[in-house]
């Protein structure tokens, strides 16, 4: 069993008819959620990194101004994630293992950060955008600026071959096993981008937790079928497999309610995980 907590990292605004379909023109606050994970044994996990002030400085020229045009970000210095860890007593160095759900710069914004880190991620998700040009990466809402110089000396690829049938969860029968313990299963929520996983934690509040990035923009998409607008198929890679993967969600929502779906840029789910903490 692991401790799990949950950190807005920054957040950026965009109009919600595009992730809900039938959604208002009004701007909406997309949360990015960090997850911080704390294994007996293995130390400190963060399940991606949100934003920094690295996403600024590697958005502040042409092309890839036009990332910060499009989703407008906001990050106020307590919102950032290292200083939040502090406030927790964990230093940078602490943090041992970094798990990317996928390699969007919201996502990967804060990975400069920690020194000692190892980043595991599918290896097919990077594999498919480390060659790309400056204007076919930003469309694929990737900045390579975002990485250490030592990025691949310090990653464990995950391999198709290395998931067994160690999930056990409704819909999802296999997984990576990270730790060896079944504390922390790495499983493919393919349709969002390439390679993109996400994360089975069963923790020490007797919960489990589905840490399922951008499988879902919202809840009322696998809840109530508010899939994203046709709009939102310029950054979903597989718009077909992302339908099916929000109808895992959708059948273990029903089959297995006790387990917790996260996904990342939920407003709604990140207040009601927060309230859960303060009571």
């Amino acid at each position: 069993m692991v401790n799990i907590s949950f950190l807005k990292s920054g957040h950026c605004f965009h109009p919600e008819f595009v992730s809900k379909k039938g959604g208002s023109f009004q701007s909406v606050m997309f949360p990015a959620t960090v997850a911080l994970i704390e294994h007996p044994r293995y130390g400190v996990l963060l399940f991606d990194t949100g934003y920094s002030e690295h996403f600024f400085t590697a958005t502040k020229k042409f092309p890839e101004k036009l990332y910060r045009m499009v989703t407008p970000v906001e990050l106020n210095q307590t919102e950032i994630l290292r200083n939040q860890l502090k406030e927790r007593g964990i230093g940078v160095k602490d943090v041992k293992n970094i798990f990317l759900s996928h390699f969007h710069g919201d996502h990967i914004g804060g990975v400069k950060d920690y020194p000692d880190a190892q980043f595991i991620y599918d290896h097919a998700s990077y594999d498919s955008l480390k060659n790309l040009s400056n204007f076919s990466a930003l469309r694929r809402a990737f900045l390579p600026q975002l990485l250490p110089s030592n990025f691949i000396e310090r990653s464990l690829p995950v391999h198709s071959a290395q998931m067994s049938a160690c999930a056990e969860v409704e819909g999802f029968l296999t997984g990576y096993d990270m730790f060896g313990d079944q504390s922390v299963v790495a499983v493919y929520l393919p349709g969002h981008e390439i390679g993109h996983m996400g994360l089975i934690v069963r923790a020490n509040d007797q919960k489990t937790y589905l840490l399922a990035a951008d499988a879902a923009y919202h809840r009322d998409a696998y809840l109530k079928g508010c899939l994203p607008h046709p709009l939102a198929r310029i950054i979903i890679q597989d718009y077909d497999a992302y339908k099916t993967t929000n109808d895992k969600l959708s059948h273990l929502s029903v089959a297995r309610p006790e387990i917790t779906i996260i996904p990342c840029h939920c407003m709604d789910t990140f207040t009601d995980i927060r309230s859960e903490v303060v009571k």
